[in-house]
Protein backbone atom coordinates (compact mmCIF):
# COMPACT_ATOMS: atom_id res chain seq x y z
CA UNK A 1 0.00 0.00 0.00
CA UNK A 2 1.31 3.37 -0.84
CA UNK A 3 -0.08 6.85 0.72
CA UNK A 4 2.40 8.50 -0.34
CA UNK A 5 0.91 12.04 -1.86
CA UNK A 6 2.28 13.51 -5.58
CA UNK A 7 4.31 11.93 -8.00
CA UNK A 8 7.27 9.78 -8.62
CA UNK A 9 10.63 12.41 -9.41
CA UNK A 10 11.66 10.03 -11.92
CA UNK A 11 8.63 9.32 -13.86
CA UNK A 12 6.51 11.88 -12.89
CA UNK A 13 3.70 9.68 -12.18
CA UNK A 14 1.07 9.85 -9.27
CA UNK A 15 2.29 7.28 -6.45
CA UNK A 16 -1.27 4.34 -6.16
CA UNK A 17 -1.77 2.20 -3.84
CA UNK A 18 -0.09 -1.20 -3.93
CA UNK A 19 2.77 0.62 -5.65
CA UNK A 20 6.37 -0.80 -4.39
CA UNK A 21 7.80 2.52 -2.97
CA UNK A 22 11.32 3.53 -1.24
CA UNK A 23 12.66 6.63 0.52
CA UNK A 24 15.63 8.64 -0.07
CA UNK A 25 17.00 8.10 3.61
CA UNK A 26 19.25 11.73 3.14
CA UNK A 27 15.60 14.18 1.99
CA UNK A 28 12.84 11.54 2.65
CA UNK A 29 11.73 11.75 -1.58
CA UNK A 30 9.98 8.75 -2.09
CA UNK A 31 10.23 6.95 -5.42
CA UNK A 32 8.69 3.65 -7.46
CA UNK A 33 11.71 1.07 -6.52
CA UNK A 34 12.44 0.68 -9.94
CA UNK A 35 12.52 4.08 -10.85
CA UNK A 36 14.98 4.53 -7.97
CA UNK A 37 17.19 1.79 -9.35
CA UNK A 38 17.06 2.81 -12.63
CA UNK A 39 18.20 6.61 -11.80
CA UNK A 40 20.59 5.64 -9.23
CA UNK A 41 20.57 7.85 -7.14
CA UNK A 42 18.21 10.66 -5.64
CA UNK A 43 17.55 13.57 -7.83
CA UNK A 44 18.10 15.91 -5.43
CA UNK A 45 21.51 14.45 -4.29
CA UNK A 46 23.28 17.84 -4.98
CA UNK A 47 20.86 19.91 -2.33
CA UNK A 48 21.47 17.15 0.58
CA UNK A 49 24.50 19.04 1.52
CA UNK A 50 22.54 22.03 2.27
CA UNK A 51 20.04 20.40 4.47
CA UNK A 52 17.42 19.85 1.83
CA UNK A 53 14.19 17.94 3.20
CA UNK A 54 12.02 16.80 1.37
CA UNK A 55 7.88 18.11 1.44
CA UNK A 56 4.68 16.71 -0.26
CA UNK A 57 3.74 18.73 -3.16
CA UNK A 58 0.55 21.75 -3.22
CA UNK A 59 -2.14 20.82 -4.71
CA UNK A 60 -1.35 22.79 -8.78
CA UNK A 61 -4.05 25.39 -9.34
CA UNK A 62 -6.43 24.81 -12.10
CA UNK A 63 -5.34 25.85 -15.25
CA UNK A 64 -6.47 29.38 -16.70
CA UNK A 65 -8.93 29.29 -19.68
CA UNK A 66 -7.24 29.85 -23.26
CA UNK A 67 -6.19 33.15 -23.70
CA UNK A 68 -5.82 34.79 -20.24
CA UNK A 69 -2.44 35.18 -20.52
CA UNK A 70 -0.97 32.51 -17.86
CA UNK A 71 2.83 31.77 -18.19
CA UNK A 72 2.19 28.41 -17.35
CA UNK A 73 -0.30 26.89 -20.15
CA UNK A 74 -2.37 29.65 -20.79
CA UNK A 75 -1.47 32.06 -23.68
CA UNK A 76 1.52 34.72 -23.75
CA UNK A 77 1.66 37.70 -25.40
CA UNK A 78 2.57 37.79 -28.91
CA UNK A 79 0.87 34.32 -29.65
CA UNK A 80 3.15 32.17 -27.56
CA UNK A 81 2.36 29.72 -24.67
CA UNK A 82 4.83 28.47 -22.22
CA UNK A 83 5.21 24.79 -21.47
CA UNK A 84 7.03 24.13 -18.34
CA UNK A 85 8.99 20.51 -18.08
CA UNK A 86 8.17 19.18 -14.53
CA UNK A 87 7.98 21.29 -11.42
CA UNK A 88 8.88 19.63 -8.36
CA UNK A 89 7.69 19.92 -4.73
CA UNK A 90 10.79 22.78 -3.97
CA UNK A 91 9.39 25.42 -7.29
CA UNK A 92 12.15 23.99 -9.08
CA UNK A 93 12.28 22.50 -12.40
CA UNK A 94 13.31 18.51 -13.46
CA UNK A 95 15.06 18.18 -16.03
CA UNK A 96 14.12 15.42 -18.12
CA UNK A 97 17.51 14.69 -20.00
CA UNK A 98 19.15 14.36 -16.60
CA UNK A 99 16.94 14.70 -13.86
CA UNK A 100 18.72 17.67 -12.31
CA UNK A 101 16.89 20.09 -10.60
CA UNK A 102 17.15 23.41 -11.69
CA UNK A 103 16.06 26.84 -10.50
CA UNK A 104 12.41 27.67 -11.42
CA UNK A 105 13.43 30.32 -13.48
CA UNK A 106 16.08 28.26 -15.79
CA UNK A 107 15.50 28.21 -19.60
CA UNK A 108 18.18 25.39 -19.94
CA UNK A 109 19.46 22.57 -17.65
CA UNK A 110 22.34 24.01 -15.50
CA UNK A 111 24.10 20.61 -15.88
CA UNK A 112 23.48 19.35 -19.45
CA UNK A 113 22.04 22.40 -21.00
CA UNK A 114 18.98 20.05 -21.82
CA UNK A 115 15.54 22.95 -23.15
CA UNK A 116 12.97 23.10 -19.62
CA UNK A 117 10.72 24.96 -21.38
CA UNK A 118 8.81 24.28 -24.64
CA UNK A 119 7.72 27.45 -26.61
CA UNK A 120 4.46 26.35 -29.17
CA UNK A 121 2.83 28.62 -31.66
CA UNK A 122 -0.54 29.98 -30.03
CA UNK A 123 -2.20 31.11 -32.85
CA UNK A 124 0.56 33.17 -34.48
CA UNK A 125 4.16 32.49 -35.83
CA UNK A 126 6.92 34.33 -34.81
CA UNK A 127 7.29 36.69 -32.46
CA UNK A 128 8.32 37.75 -28.85
CA UNK A 129 8.64 34.80 -26.65
CA UNK A 130 7.13 35.15 -23.16
CA UNK A 131 9.27 34.77 -20.36
CA UNK A 132 9.12 32.15 -17.78
CA UNK A 133 7.58 32.72 -14.01
CA UNK A 134 9.04 35.10 -11.62
CA UNK A 135 11.81 36.50 -14.78
CA UNK A 136 11.27 40.25 -16.01
CA UNK A 137 10.85 40.43 -19.77
CA UNK A 138 13.52 41.43 -21.67
CA UNK A 139 13.64 45.16 -22.76
CA UNK A 140 13.62 44.47 -26.31
CA UNK A 141 10.02 42.81 -26.70
CA UNK A 142 6.58 43.52 -26.19
CA UNK A 143 6.04 44.43 -21.92
CA UNK A 144 9.41 46.57 -22.36
CA UNK A 145 10.82 50.05 -23.16
CA UNK A 146 11.74 48.93 -26.43
CA UNK A 147 8.98 47.28 -27.77
CA UNK A 148 9.96 46.40 -31.62
CA UNK A 149 13.44 47.27 -31.77
CA UNK A 150 17.04 46.26 -29.53
CA UNK A 151 17.36 47.84 -26.04
CA UNK A 152 21.06 49.20 -26.00
CA UNK A 153 23.23 46.61 -24.97
CA UNK A 154 20.63 43.65 -25.28
CA UNK A 155 20.91 43.41 -29.17
CA UNK A 156 18.16 40.70 -30.90
CA UNK A 157 16.07 39.32 -28.73
CA UNK A 158 16.51 35.64 -27.84
CA UNK A 159 13.59 33.96 -26.79
CA UNK A 160 13.64 35.70 -23.26
CA UNK A 161 16.77 33.27 -22.65
CA UNK A 162 18.72 34.38 -19.00
CA UNK A 163 21.41 36.03 -19.90
CA UNK A 164 22.38 36.15 -15.99
CA UNK A 165 26.07 34.92 -15.26
CA UNK A 166 29.37 35.04 -16.93
CA UNK A 167 31.66 33.12 -19.21
CA UNK A 168 35.10 33.66 -18.95
CA UNK A 169 35.19 36.57 -16.96
CA UNK A 170 32.36 37.96 -20.04
CA UNK A 171 28.63 39.29 -19.67
CA UNK A 172 26.48 36.50 -21.27
CA UNK A 173 24.74 39.84 -22.71
CA UNK A 174 28.13 41.32 -24.56
CA UNK A 175 28.64 37.28 -25.47
CA UNK A 176 25.66 37.31 -27.11
CA UNK A 177 25.90 41.01 -29.05
CA UNK A 178 29.24 39.67 -29.97
CA UNK A 179 27.95 36.34 -31.62
CA UNK A 180 24.65 37.91 -33.06
CA UNK A 181 22.05 34.91 -34.05
CA UNK A 182 23.12 31.34 -32.75
CA UNK A 183 24.15 33.10 -29.31
CA UNK A 184 21.73 30.69 -27.27
CA UNK A 185 23.14 27.67 -28.98
CA UNK A 186 26.54 29.17 -28.56
CA UNK A 187 26.33 30.06 -25.00
CA UNK A 188 24.66 26.49 -24.23
CA UNK A 189 27.59 24.45 -25.52
CA UNK A 190 30.22 27.10 -24.52
CA UNK A 191 28.82 26.69 -20.79
CA UNK A 192 28.58 23.16 -21.11
CA UNK A 193 32.52 23.36 -22.12
CA UNK A 194 33.26 25.93 -19.47
CA UNK A 195 31.60 23.61 -16.25
CA UNK A 196 33.14 20.38 -17.69
CA UNK A 197 36.61 22.10 -17.81
CA UNK A 198 37.32 20.80 -21.46
CA UNK A 199 37.92 21.85 -24.88
CA UNK A 200 36.03 19.47 -26.80
CA UNK A 201 32.67 20.36 -28.71
CA UNK A 202 32.35 18.87 -31.90
CA UNK A 203 30.63 21.33 -34.81
CA UNK A 204 30.05 19.73 -38.06
CA UNK A 205 30.20 22.51 -40.29
CA UNK A 206 33.82 23.06 -39.09
CA UNK A 207 34.73 19.21 -39.96
CA UNK A 208 32.95 20.24 -43.27
CA UNK A 209 34.79 22.94 -44.24
CA UNK A 210 36.95 24.15 -42.10
CA UNK A 211 38.35 27.61 -43.81
CA UNK A 212 34.91 28.24 -44.43
CA UNK A 213 33.59 28.21 -40.67
CA UNK A 214 36.86 29.97 -39.59
CA UNK A 215 36.12 32.70 -42.50
CA UNK A 216 32.39 32.93 -41.57
CA UNK A 217 32.98 33.64 -37.70
CA UNK A 218 35.99 35.95 -38.65
CA UNK A 219 39.15 34.13 -37.55
CA UNK A 220 40.83 35.11 -40.21
CA UNK A 221 44.42 33.01 -39.74
CA UNK A 222 42.58 29.70 -38.95
CA UNK A 223 40.60 30.65 -42.25
CA UNK A 224 43.97 31.46 -43.96
CA UNK A 225 45.89 28.06 -42.79
CA UNK A 226 43.07 25.79 -44.18
CA UNK A 227 42.63 27.77 -47.24
CA UNK A 228 46.23 27.29 -47.75
CA UNK A 229 46.29 23.51 -47.40
CA UNK A 230 43.33 23.09 -49.29
CA UNK A 231 44.36 24.75 -52.45
CA UNK A 232 47.80 22.59 -51.98
CA UNK A 233 46.30 19.55 -51.79
CA UNK A 234 44.27 20.41 -55.23
CA UNK A 235 48.03 21.79 -57.02
CA UNK A 236 49.40 18.40 -55.92
CA UNK A 237 46.03 16.59 -57.15
CA UNK A 238 46.56 18.30 -60.64
CA UNK A 239 50.22 17.68 -61.02
CA UNK A 240 49.83 13.93 -60.41
CA UNK A 241 46.66 13.67 -62.68
CA UNK A 242 48.62 14.97 -64.91
CA UNK A 243 51.95 12.82 -64.62
CA UNK A 244 49.71 9.66 -64.86
CA UNK A 245 48.29 11.43 -68.14
CA UNK A 246 51.92 11.09 -69.20
CA UNK A 247 52.76 14.93 -69.83
CA UNK A 248 55.67 15.82 -66.34
CA UNK A 249 55.36 19.37 -65.06
CA UNK A 250 58.19 18.52 -62.79
CA UNK A 251 60.54 16.37 -64.51
CA UNK A 252 62.83 16.03 -61.75
CA UNK A 253 59.66 14.67 -59.79
CA UNK A 254 58.78 10.86 -60.19
CA UNK A 255 55.02 9.29 -59.81
CA UNK A 256 55.74 7.89 -56.97
CA UNK A 257 57.31 10.76 -55.09
CA UNK A 258 54.17 12.51 -56.55
CA UNK A 259 51.89 9.90 -54.88
CA UNK A 260 53.64 10.20 -51.45
CA UNK A 261 53.23 14.27 -51.56
CA UNK A 262 49.75 13.57 -52.18
CA UNK A 263 48.79 10.72 -49.71
CA UNK A 264 50.73 12.72 -47.22
CA UNK A 265 48.63 16.33 -47.76
CA UNK A 266 45.41 13.96 -47.78
CA UNK A 267 46.19 12.52 -44.48
CA UNK A 268 46.89 16.30 -43.24
CA UNK A 269 43.66 17.52 -44.27
CA UNK A 270 41.62 15.04 -42.64
CA UNK A 271 43.67 15.75 -39.40
CA UNK A 272 43.08 19.14 -39.77
CA UNK A 273 39.11 18.56 -40.59
CA UNK A 274 38.76 16.41 -37.03
CA UNK A 275 40.80 18.90 -35.25
CA UNK A 276 39.31 21.64 -36.69
CA UNK A 277 35.91 19.98 -35.69
CA UNK A 278 36.57 18.70 -31.69
CA UNK A 279 38.28 22.31 -31.38
CA UNK A 280 36.31 24.96 -33.73
CA UNK A 281 34.13 26.19 -30.56
CA UNK A 282 36.90 26.41 -28.10
CA UNK A 283 39.37 28.24 -30.43
CA UNK A 284 36.36 30.55 -31.17
CA UNK A 285 35.74 31.09 -27.86
CA UNK A 286 39.37 31.55 -26.90
CA UNK A 287 39.38 34.39 -30.21
CA UNK A 288 36.34 36.11 -29.02
CA UNK A 289 37.02 36.46 -25.53
CA UNK A 290 41.07 38.37 -26.88
CA UNK A 291 38.57 40.43 -29.37
CA UNK A 292 35.48 41.25 -26.73
CA UNK A 293 38.59 42.09 -23.88
CA UNK A 294 40.29 44.27 -26.41
CA UNK A 295 37.03 46.21 -27.67
CA UNK A 296 36.34 46.29 -23.72
CA UNK A 297 39.44 48.08 -23.15
CA UNK A 298 38.75 50.61 -25.75
CA UNK A 299 35.07 51.41 -26.00
CA UNK A 300 34.01 50.33 -22.25
CA UNK A 301 32.67 53.37 -20.92
CA UNK A 302 31.44 54.52 -24.33
CA UNK A 303 28.47 54.35 -25.82
CA UNK A 304 29.64 52.91 -29.10
CA UNK A 305 30.69 49.90 -26.73
CA UNK A 306 28.07 47.14 -27.82
CA UNK A 307 28.02 48.14 -31.52
CA UNK A 308 31.70 47.43 -31.54
CA UNK A 309 30.57 44.26 -30.25
CA UNK A 310 28.18 44.02 -33.05
CA UNK A 311 30.75 45.36 -35.58
CA UNK A 312 33.86 43.00 -34.50
CA UNK A 313 31.65 40.16 -34.30
CA UNK A 314 28.57 38.25 -36.12
CA UNK A 315 29.42 36.65 -39.17
CA UNK A 316 30.88 37.27 -42.29
CA UNK A 317 29.46 36.11 -45.55
CA UNK A 318 31.76 38.31 -47.70
CA UNK A 319 34.57 36.00 -45.97
CA UNK A 320 33.31 32.82 -47.20
CA UNK A 321 32.90 34.37 -50.56
CA UNK A 322 36.17 35.49 -50.42
CA UNK A 323 37.41 31.81 -50.42
CA UNK A 324 35.58 30.62 -52.84
CA UNK A 325 36.75 33.46 -55.36
CA UNK A 326 40.37 32.58 -54.11
CA UNK A 327 40.06 29.04 -55.10
CA UNK A 328 38.26 29.70 -58.65
CA UNK A 329 41.26 32.08 -58.65
CA UNK A 330 43.59 29.91 -57.76
CA UNK A 331 42.62 27.08 -60.19
CA UNK A 332 42.69 29.12 -63.49
CA UNK A 333 46.31 29.70 -62.14
CA UNK A 334 47.36 26.08 -61.84
CA UNK A 335 45.57 25.78 -65.16
CA UNK A 336 47.77 28.49 -66.59
CA UNK A 337 50.58 27.00 -64.71
CA UNK A 338 50.97 23.79 -66.14
CA UNK A 339 50.10 24.94 -69.36
CA UNK A 340 47.20 24.02 -72.80
CA UNK A 341 49.21 20.82 -73.89
CA UNK A 342 49.21 19.89 -69.74
CA UNK A 343 45.17 20.43 -69.94
CA UNK A 344 44.69 18.13 -72.99
CA UNK A 345 46.87 15.32 -72.07
CA UNK A 346 44.49 15.27 -68.88
CA UNK A 347 41.47 15.54 -70.79
CA UNK A 348 42.27 13.16 -73.24
CA UNK A 349 43.60 10.86 -70.60
CA UNK A 350 39.87 11.00 -68.83
CA UNK A 351 38.62 10.51 -71.83
CA UNK A 352 39.78 7.50 -72.26
CA UNK A 353 39.49 6.36 -68.94
CA UNK A 354 35.64 6.76 -69.15
CA UNK A 355 35.51 5.23 -72.58
CA UNK A 356 36.87 2.04 -70.99
CA UNK A 357 34.81 2.34 -67.68
CA UNK A 358 31.75 2.59 -70.26
CA UNK A 359 32.74 -0.65 -72.16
Amino acid sequence: MSDRPGTCPVCNKPFKDGDDVVICPECGAPYHRECYRQAGTCVYSDKHATGFEYTPPRAEPEAAAPGQGQPDGGTAAGGQAWSAGSQTNSGGILCKNCRTVNDATNIFCEKCGYPLRNVETAGQSGGWQQPPPGQAPPPNGPGGPYPGGAAPGYGPVYGGMDFSGEIDGISKRDWAEFIGAAAPTYLMRMGQMTRRNGKISFMFSAFLCPQYYFAYRKMWLWAILGLVIDLAVYFVNVIQQVAQAGFMVFAWLSPDTLYMIYDVLVFLVLGIRIASGLFALYLYKQDATKKIVAISADFGTSPVYHEELRKKGGVSVLGVVLCVVLFMVFNYAVVAFIGVDAVNALYAYMNELMASLAI
